[in-house]
């Protein structure tokens, strides 16, 4: 996959080195919150080219405001998504469906004392993450 988003190349890159992520993983993100548009808004409050809530951009030291500018938004998305990775020991199956439900949740999940949501399921499921995630939901949460 080619880096499509041109005037975040840059950004994407710079961001997965400091965090060690591969970038087309950072750029599947992108594509899938907010299709490549830094001032997307969901209705559940995440904000920016990666959907980085109020609460996390807090915990990484951000002004809430920082959140829609796309060099602050792409720092704090790869942070997370590098957390998520090496919360889950590498699995991007598992780290996506963390990005998408939270850590705690994604990890309840996994464990099956929470039902794999379908908004988790489908997340993983989309084509930009096929190459990460093999297209499907991790084989732990598959019959939960």
């Amino acid at each position: 996959m080619t880096i499509k988003a041109v005037n975040y190349g840059a950004l994407i890159q710079n961001a997965a080195k400091k965090y060690g992520v591969d970038p087309e993983l950072i750029q599947s993100v992108i594509q899938v919150e907010s299709g490549g548009n830094p001032a997307a808004a969901s209705g559940t409050g995440p904000v920016g080219l990666m959907q980085v809530s109020r609460a996390l951009a807090k915990d990484y030291g951000y002004d809430a405001n920082d959140r829609l500018d796309p060099a602050k938004n792409i720092d704090m998305g790869a942070r997370y998504l590098a957390q998520n990775l090496k919360a889950f020991g590498g699995d991007a199956s598992k780290a996506l469906l963390g990005y998408n439900q939270g850590t705690g949740g994604a990890r309840q999940m996994l464990s099956g004392k929470l039902p794999l949501a379908a908004e988790g399921a489908n997340y993983l499921k989309r084509p930009e993450f096929q190459k990460f995630t093999q297209g499907g939901v991790p084989a732990t949460v598959q019959n939960i």
